[in-house]
């Protein structure tokens, strides 16, 4: 995995999930084979959390980095990561919840316009991971969420699902009418996404990654529920940051957010860029 480099996972006394949201972040650090740093925050329920965790074995690797942050972990959280884009960051809702009162990001999307790390939100780990639901809008916004979930399963043996959802057309425009039509088709269709979609899948073929495609037609949000309902997926990775400077995220809703509300399983967000390609 030759863009990712280490992974970090949050640990506080004050959530619930804790242990096991280590060792969902210790398993897969061991699994990709990547270091793990355990950022934990400095209070005396924490310290006597990591001890009774040393002492049951839970901590199974003595080379794990562990870092005490203050009372205030996500700040310096923030702060540690800056533009370091190689570490994956594991942490769970509660934590998520802290995220937002402790900074002035209001939405994810603004969070990930602001971190280049990999996120991954874990209300209930499920492992092993066999399965991966990978949504793309077709953009290069997208395209650093596709590599990271593609060496992610070659590294897990996992299968990736591709989920592109077409929205029902909004203006009369031939070729947004066009598309409404054949959606069916819209793999082979001569479309800059259509294109960008070809390109993922065959990225995933080059590394030996089984990885389908499927389209939907309706709205964005059911589309995707209906998705991960129908099928058992251990992890499901979503977002970018398109639209997060513009207009529209004053009464377009935050979709990755949404989904996250109600997720059973991790979820995985990268923040893109319009430069990112595919070589």
């Amino acid at each position: 995995m030759n863009d990712l480099k280490q992974i970090l996972t949050l640990l506080s006394a004050d959530s619930p999930s804790a242990t096991s949201v280590l060792g969902y972040a210790q398993t897969l650090a061991e699994t990709l084979g990547k270091p793990l740093t355990i950022l934990a925050r400095s209070d005396p329920a924490t310290e006597a959390l990591l001890a009774k965790l040393q002492t049951d074995g839970t901590l199974k690797d003595p080379e794990n980095e562990l870092v005490r942050v203050g009372k205030r972990m996500v700040p310096e959280v923030i702060q540690r990561l800056g533009s370091d884009c190689s570490s994956m960051v594991i942490f769970d809702e509660v934590q998520r919840l802290a995220l937002f009162r402790q900074t002035s990001f209001s939405r994810l999307r603004r969070l990930m316009e602001h971190l280049c790390a990999p996120l991954i939100e874990v209300q209930y780990p499920h492992w092993p991971i066999q399965s991966i639901l990978l949504c793309s809008g077709g953009l290069p916004y997208s395209i650093r969420l596709e590599k990271i979930v593609m060496q992610m399963a070659q590294s897990l043996g996992a299968k990736v699902r591709l989920l592109h959802v077409i929205a029902p057309v909004t203006r009369e425009y031939k070729l947004a009418n066009e598309i409404h039509t054949h959606w069916q088709d819209f793999l082979e269709m001569d479309t800059a996404q259509s294109e960008h979609l070809r390109n993922a899948l065959r990225y995933a073929q080059n590394l030996g990654v089984d990885a389908t495609f499927r389209v939907k037609h309706g709205p964005v949000r059911d589309m995707i529920e209906e998705e991960l309902k129908m099928n058992e997926y251990q992890l499901a990775a979503m977002g970018s940051t398109y639209s997060s400077t513009s207009l529209t995220r004053l009464y377009r809703a935050d979709m990755t957010a949404l989904i996250a509300s109600t997720l059973k399983i991790p979820l995985l967000t990268i923040r893109g860029s319009e430069d990112d390609v595919y070589e």
